[in-house]
C-alpha cells in the first residue's frame, strides 16, 4: 500500500503541470506522507500538499518543503 500510494503521488506530480514537483521527495509510511525538498514559491508548496489531500488516501501530510529564495527569484 505504501509503495502504491507513493507511486500515485509521484505520477500525479509529474502530470500536474508544475515541473518542479517532480523533484519533491515523497516518503509514505502507514498512510502518512512526508514531503521534502525545495520549491520556488509558497504557492507550489501548498499545491504539493493539496494534490495529496485530494487523493483522500493519506491520513496526514508532513509538508517539510522549503521555499528557495522566497520571492527574490521573480524580481
Amino acid at each position: 500500500m505504501n509503495e502504491q500510494l507513493s507511486h500515485r503521488i509521484k505520477s500525479l506530480y509529474q502530470t500536474s503541470g508544475y515541473r518542479t514537483l517532480s523533484r519533491v521527495r515523497v516518503d509514505v509510511n502507514q498512510d502518512e506522507v512526508s514531503l521534502e525538498g525545495q520549491v520556488p514559491t509558497y504557492f507550489i508548496k501548498q499545491v504539493a500538499q493539496s494534490l495529496i489531500l485530494a487523493l483522500d488516501q493519506s491520513k496526514q501530510v508532513h509538508n517539510r518543503l522549503t521555499v528557495e529564495n522566497g520571492f527574490q527569484a521573480y524580481r
